[in-house]
């Protein structure tokens, strides 16, 4: 549960305020994931670990 708090904080956009998924649906996970800042998981876990 804290990764996944970790990765929504380190977003650039509030994914649960009127956010339109049709917008980026046809985009590949890489670039929608640049586009609004979601750290990959295993980068978050290395991250925590390391801590």
């Amino acid at each position: 549960m804290l990764r996944a708090v970790a990765r929504g904080a380190a977003c650039k956009v509030d994914l649960s305020d009127r956010w339109d998924f049709w917008d980026v649906v046809h985009l590949p996970f890489g670039e929608v994931r640049a586009r609004f800042g979601i750290p990959p998981l295993a980068a978050m876990g290395a991250r925590q670990e390391a801590a």
